[in-house]
Parts: C-alpha cells; structure tokens; sequence
C-alpha cells in the first residue's frame, strides 16, 4: 500500500463515505480496484504514472470501467500527498453528485470483498429459509463454485415441505448446487440444549444462539465445509465484513440496521472471520431480499421468517424447560426488597430479570423482578428504580480486536434489542471486565451478553455475569 493509498484509506475506511472499501485483492475484469463505492457505482483510483506501461494500465482500467457504468475518480500520488483536502472536496462533491443522479447499480451482486478470484468454492450454510438461499443464489451469480450444507440440530416436530432439511434441498436443486445434510443433533444436544435448561436452573437468562454460532455454526460447520474443500463459509446473517490492507478483518453492522444481526456474532475471532462471508449485509431491507428470491425463482421466496429460538416450539420457554424434566419446578416466595413475603412463585425459570407482566403481586406501585435467588428458591422483586443498574459484570469476553488499553470509552449493547449506549470499560484478570454505563440502564440480565462497538464496528464481548457499581474499585 503506498503512502497516497494510506492517505486516502484513513480518510474512507469505516465507510464513512457510503459503503466505499478498499478493494486492492479483488479482480474485476483483470483489473485491481483501489476503492469502491458499489451503492453510487464510483470507483476511486490512486495512481503513480511514472511508467509508460503503469500510464497504458491504468488507462485501459479506467476505460474499462467507465464503459461499465462506473464514475472513475484518478489522482496522482503526489497530489495526494501535497493537496489531501483539495482531494478530499473532490470526492465529496462527486459523491453528493452521483446520489443526486440517482445512478443504476451496473452490479447488482458485487464480488465479495477482499476474497480473491472467483475460482473459490463457498459453502453456504442453507436452513431453507429466504435468506440462506438468497445468499446461494447471489454468490453462484457471481461465478463463484457453491455447495449447500445444512444442520439437522435436532429431531424435526414434522418432516417434509416446511423443515429446513427439505427446503434447503429443494433449493439446492433448483439452484443445481451440491448439497449436504449433516446430523449435529448430539453435539447440540450437549452444547446448546443442555447449556441453556442448567442456566435457567442457576437463576440465568442465556442467549441460546450466540453459544451457537460460537460452536456450532462456525465451529462445526465450519469445519465441515472444509472438509468438503470450501475455501470459505457464507451465511445469510445481516453483517458486513470488511477486510484491510493488511489483512485484518472487521465485523460491523448490516445496512439493513433493523435486522441487523451483529450482537450474535461477537464471539468471532480473527481467523473465523477470515473463513468466512456475509453476502446480505449491504442490502437495504428484507423486502429487497424476497425481491431477489422471486427473481432467482426461490420457492421459499415468501417463507416466514423462522422463530426466535429453532429449538423451543412455539417460542414457549416455560413449557420447553417444565417437559425437560430437569428443573425442579417448585414454587417458592417471591420477596420484596425491603423483607416483606409479597407472593408465590411456581419456578425461577418462570421469570427473568425486569419482568413485570404475571407477578400477580397487588402493590402500590408496578413492581419487577430485580433478582433470582435459585439456591433460596426466591424471586426478589422491587420498585422501578430498583431495576436500573449503573454497571455490570461479564465473563467469558472475547475480543474481534484486542483492545490496546485497560481501560477505554465505548458503546455496549445488553441485549439484542437494546440500543447501544456509552460506557467505560475495564478489562479485569481472567476474561472478564467491569463496564460502568453513562447513564444507569435497566434490566442487566445474567446470562444475556454485553457487546461493544465502535461505531458500527463489532470489537468484542462477553456474558454478563451481574450489575456492578460506580463504587466498586
């Protein structure tokens, strides 16, 4: 990377001027990008001149792309590097330019980013669902060689049209792409299943799906598609990853924020990230997706989307863990915060932290679930105020980037729907760290997971393992 290229790098990345990447490892008809806007079709090159051939070069580049429907943006080294705000208004002007015109995408499907020729085999992760096959459909457009692979995780309530096994099959046949079924049901038995009924047992709230990406998605599948000679994994999450110069990979937060699905995948570090792709993250809404399944005539094109939890029917939690037969179930006292007995409970894993609906408590004021006492078989509920924490606890942290500091400023979100908020944070001994939030939040909930960003870049997180406060050393 030349120093005009860095330049220019530090002002783009983080896509802070609509979507453009650095695109240096990508072939595009035999030609190297430097950066690309594909939302606005513009095309940014740094060039050096210097030789008649590099002049012939980037010449017929340019050229080339222009006659494909790109706006090509040229500057020389030196003017880079002597006049970068003069380069700077530039790019901004064309930019404001190329919006106002509302231009056509000349690529619909654009190559994956930082990936490399197209002769790589990608293994898409198929449930049968409109994403996962959308996502089969837009890489094999793109001339990569694809293969379906699906998990049967365990035993379907039916069989046939309907289950993912079938309806990925089904697509897979459509698409007339290989297809693999491999049964995981033991490993997520042992995994996932049983992991999530013993933390409702110790008094926790787990998130089932991110342990699942962590070791079943991109831990077992992802072997498997190696196995079956895939260079890398795709799925049909709503992130995007974006790639360095130098290599380093970056997950952030789908265009479509509304789905966005970055919480899950925290765990992610940098050599899975480097295994693996995320073709829907830059597209705009779920409706564009049904769109493209229509157009590649996807039969799964206006399939619902699957349920919160795959493996509790119904998404009845309750009912799910009393049939697992190993919660004890047995009521107990539900207890204000100041002594006072105030009711019945009829099992912790009833309730989760700031629960309000179903106490049944007559009170003068609404009353939540502030804590779960599993080993004294109590609820302890509280006013409103008592529900808002200043900080919390949280183990098992790991970093897509390791922070270069022990203490530093950032965005953190306690669950999926939580919008992020600032706090500090302090890594501890162990995995572990203590966030302090700048404004006291309500409902931190052991067993959720605390994740940290930057901006719209995924850095890390970890389980939260309760409150913590701005007293605490």
């Amino acid at each position: 990377m030349t120093d005009a290229e860095l330049a220019l790098w530090r002002i783009l990345r983080g896509r802070q001027i609509l979507g453009i990447k650095f695109r240096r490892q990508h072939p595009f008809h035999d030609y190297i990008l430097d950066f690309a806007s594909l939302e606005i079709s513009l095309i940014i090159e740094v060039d050096g001149g210097q030789h008649d051939i590099q002049k012939e070069y980037d010449e017929k580049r340019s050229n080339k792309l222009q006659t494909s429907g790109f706006h090509v943006l040229r500057f020389w080294n030196n003017e880079v590097l002597q006049n970068i705000e003069a380069v700077k208004e530039k790019i901004w002007m064309t930019v404001q330019d190329l919006q106002n015109k509302h231009l056509p995408h000349p690529h619909p499907n654009p190559p994956l980013e930082g990936e490399g020729a197209k002769s790589k085999k990608i293994a898409v992760a198929m449930s049968g669902g409109v994403d996962s096959s959308v996502t089969a459909a837009l890489l094999l457009k793109q001339g990569y060689e694809v293969i379906g692979i699906t998990m049967q995780l365990f035993e379907p309530v039916k069989q046939g049209a309907g289950t993912a096994a079938y309806d990925a099959a089904l697509v897979a046949k459509h698409l007339d792409i290989e297809h693999h079924l491999f049964d995981f049901s033991p490993d997520f038995s042992d995994l996932i299943i049983d992991d999530f009924i013993n933390e409702y047992r110790c008094g926790q709230t787990p998130n089932p799906c991110i342990r699942c990406n962590k070791f079943v998605k991109f831990g077992l599948l992802l072997e498997k598609a190696r196995e079956l000679g895939a260079d890398l994994l795709a799925t049909g999450h709503y992130v995007r990853k974006t790639v360095d110069p130098d290599g380093t990979c970056h997950l952030r937060t789908a265009r479509n924020i509304r789905k966005d699905q970055s919480y899950f995948l925290y765990t992610l570090t940098q050599e899975r990230l480097e295994q693996v792709v995320f073709p829907l993250g830059d597209i705009e809404s779920k409706d564009e997706v049904r769109r493209l399944a229509r157009e590649f005539g996807i039969v799964v094109a206006e399939k619902s989307d699957s349920q919160e939890v795959c493996f509790i029917p119904n998404d009845d939690y309750v009912a799910f863990l009393g049939h697992s037969g190993a919660l004890p179930g047995t009521g107990g006292e539900i207890i204000h915060i100041s002594g006072k007995v105030v009711g019945k409970h009829q099992g912790t894993h009833r309730y989760t932290i700031g629960q309000r609906k179903g106490l049944g408590i007559a009170w003068k004021e609404p009353l939540f679930v502030v804590a779960i006492d599993t080993e004294r078989n109590v609820i302890m509920v509280g006013e409103e105020p008592h529900v808002y924490a200043e900080g919390l606890l949280a183990g098992q942290v790991s970093w897509i980037l390791t922070p270069n500091a022990e203490e530093f400023q950032s965005t953190c979100k306690i669950r999926y729907r939580h919008q992020p908020v600032p706090c500090r944070v302090k890594l501890l001994d162990g995995d572990q760290c203590r966030v302090i939030f700048d404004t006291p939040q309500k409902s931190v909930t052991p067993g959720q997971s605390v994740v940290f960003y930057n901006g719209d870049e995924v850095l890390g997180g970890g389980r939260i393992t309760g409150p913590a406060t701005t007293t605490e050393p």
